[in-house]
């Protein structure tokens, strides 16, 4: 025998299908009885107020016709079956329901979280700071440092720079350790009241100067006009940034990887100059990097507005960008991949899973309820 249950009201409706209502001083039994009574009825005539004061996970209906054992909700059955006549609160539940989606604790599925790549011995002798800065900086770039720069004296002035090898590696190893021991000006380096010796004993301020001012990397000659279709921004310095990444990519990866944006300060004039103000450095030129748990960066890619990646792979130029910074890595050796909630998407993360590649990155809630 049915017992008569008390009426509820709508909200308390709302809040049973939500999960939110417990304690409702259910008999067991009565709901066992209620279920079997529910099964000799046709689903299509079951009324909503059979719904009041049951537990909706502990009911289902079942078409006599169907062999699936699964076990549905109730109130998953109710919104999908098209022949149900409900009335208008159950409407009104439908409509609310499928709007106000919650997480719900779960088991999650285990995934197989093993890095199956194979990584070499560290090496037997530790590396000099010099040696790795050979690794990055190979003899081809200094070589063309000094070939192009002495090019374009002459282009300029008429004359060769006379410059070698050997002074333009003094040439960078002074604004290396510039970059280390910090003065607001270069020319207070070689100042009688804030003489630095390390920089100003290895070569003269005024060859420091004419250095500075010809240094070159491409020749101007061969640039592209700006409404051509092979233009590029970093013409100027494209040699140089081909080789860097040339000697990026010989670094063996680790596991681990982060891809992200990072800002290289800059105040001079330039088309690639960006402002963002959530950076520490607000004005500089924004480079796309691929670094690893040890802080070593293995590739990027610097941004310069439309064509900054040509692979059209169909996420958005963050999926692109990633998908490009992530060409170096072997597929299907279950390399693990950080990003943030610009770069983060559904598709992005099935496309890396697809490639032995697994994602862990942020989302802002909106962009979750917009994926939903």
């Amino acid at each position: 025998m049915i017992r008569n249950h008390k009426s509820l009201s709508e909200e308390e409706i709302l809040l049973l299908l939500k999960g939110d209502l417990s304690d409702l001083g259910l008999d067991v039994s009565d709901v066992e009885e209620e279920t079997e009574n529910a099964r000799h009825q046709d689903p299509t005539t079951v009324d909503i107020q059979f719904l009041q004061g049951m537990d909706l996970d502990m009911v289902e209906i079942l078409d006599p016709q169907d062999n699936d054992e699964d076990d549905v909700p109730l109130v998953s059955r109710l919104l999908a079956e098209p022949k149900l006549a409900l009335s208008h609160s159950a409407q009104k539940i439908q409509c609310d329901t499928h709007w106000d989606l919650r997480w719900r604790m779960n088991d999650i599925e285990e995934v197989d979280t093993s890095c199956n790549a194979v990584f070499s011995d560290p090496p037997g002798d530790e590396l000099t700071p010099l040696q790795y800065f050979r690794t990055m900086c190979s003899d081809d770039i200094i070589q063309n440092l000094v070939e192009q720069s002495n090019l374009y004296c002459i282009q300029k002035t008429g004359a060769s720079l006379d410059t070698n090898v050997r002074e333009i590696e003094k040439y960078i190893g002074i604004n290396i350790l510039a970059g280390v021991v910090k003065m607001p000006s270069y020319r207070m380096y070689w100042a009688e009241a804030t003489r630095f010796s390390p920089i100003a004993d290895s070569m003269p301020r005024n060859r420091f100067d004419k250095l500075r001012n010809y240094l070159h990397v491409n020749d101007n000659t061969k640039m592209k006009q700006r409404e051509g279709p092979d233009y590029d921004k970093l013409f100027k310095v494209r040699r140089f940034v081909d080789k860097i990444k040339q000697g990026f990519s010989v670094i063996e990866p680790e596991e681990y990887h982060s891809v992200d944006e990072l800002i290289i300060p800059f105040k001079g004039h330039s088309s690639l100059k960006q402002y963002v103000k959530s950076k520490p450095h607000k004005w500089g030129i924004k480079v796309f990097a691929r670094a690893g748990s040890s802080g070593i960066v293995y590739d990027f890619e610097i941004y310069r507005g439309k064509g900054t990646v040509h692979n059209d792979t169909g996420l958005g130029i963050s999926g692109d960008i990633v998908i490009r910074l992530l060409e170096g890595l072997p597929k299907y050796k279950n390399f693990k991949v950080f990003t943030d909630n610009w770069f983060t998407s559904y598709n992005l993360i099935s496309a890396l899973k697809n490639y032995g590649i697994l994602t862990v990155g942020t989302v802002r809630p909106k962009d979750f309820k917009a994926a939903i």
